[in-house]
């Protein structure tokens, strides 16, 4: 039904994913997709639902929040607002239990294209992309699941770590 950009299993064995409308167009901004890779392949193991948020989650980072079971989507596209390829400071989550999408904190820089990972105490790290201006971003914020903030590590800047002007 879509064409996926990103790929996320669930806790619960089905797969989010999200990219392209369903006739195959770049849409993150309009839909995502819920597929039950039990029920097989035909139309109705996978579930079409709108971004009722509107933000464009296409070029973001999502990855699995480990003690909750939801998704963490932090950057995007600018798409909507008219400047495409450029990075956003929206966060938003997928709550995997009823499959919808609410809006989290706001990042302190515009990303796209950057790069999330979990660390081991649950937290989660971002770091890379451009911002809204085309600028690469030197400094790492980090996902507090327990206090649903982030906070950046200016003193971990460093433009070596995204190797030139992008950090695709």
């Amino acid at each position: 039904p879509i064409i996926p950009i990103h790929s996320v299993l669930l806790p619960n064995g089905k797969v989010f994913s999200f990219g392209s409308n369903a006739q195959g167009v770049q849409g993150a901004q309009f839909n995502y997709d819920i597929w039950t890779p039990g029920a097989g392949t035909a139309a109705n193991s996978h579930q079409l639902l709108p971004n009722q948020i509107g933000t464009d989650i296409f070029c973001s980072a999502p990855l699995l929040i480990p003690a909750t079971g939801n998704v963490l989507i932090p950057g995007g596209d600018g798409r909507p607002q008219g400047n495409y390829n450029l990075g956003i400071k929206d966060t938003l989550v997928l709550n995997q239990g009823n499959q919808t999408l609410v809006r989290g904190p706001y990042l302190a820089n515009g990303r796209w294209y950057e790069t999330a990972t979990t660390l081991p105490n649950g937290e989660i790290l971002v770091h890379g992309g451009i911002d809204g201006n085309r600028v690469a971003i030197t400094a790492p914020e980090i996902y507090n699941v327990g206090t649903n903030k982030w906070r950046t590590l200016m003193g971990a800047a460093n433009a070596e770590i995204i190797n030139g002007a992008e950090s695709k």
